[in-house]
């Protein structure tokens, strides 16, 4: 997921994101523990998302504050 994607989504978006995102990973680690999974990669990459959306969680809140 790319960074001008995050940015156009609203906050109920990126909430409900980050959620799926959570369940995914959850699910995807549990996989992995079982069985060998065809792309371990993919724990990384939602983590990875998971910290994009945060990251701008976190920007819209300083920016609220701010002004």
């Amino acid at each position: 997921m790319k960074i001008g994607e995050i940015r156009a989504l609203s906050d109920a978006d990126i909430a409900k994101k980050i959620r799926d995102l959570r369940e995914e990973g959850f699910k995807a680690k549990f996989r992995s523990s079982v069985e060998t999974i065809a792309q371990p990669s993919q724990l990384r990459a939602i983590r990875k998302d998971i910290a994009r959306l945060m990251t701008e969680v976190s920007a819209r809140k300083n920016k609220g504050a701010a002004k």
